[in-house]
């Protein structure tokens, strides 16, 4: 069940769609930092 929910959540490009349509052309590393903003480096 929990392979199903990943499966259907791992869509990035969706994803980042839904954060800003700038999100799209991000490096992962851009990425990560918009979707973990409460992480600090």
């Amino acid at each position: 069940m929990l392979l199903t929910v990943l499966y259907e959540c791992s869509d990035l490009h969706k994803y980042a769609l839904r954060l800003a349509p700038e999100a799209v052309n991000f490096t992962l590393a851009e990425l990560e930092a918009s979707i973990w903003t409460f992480v600090t480096k």
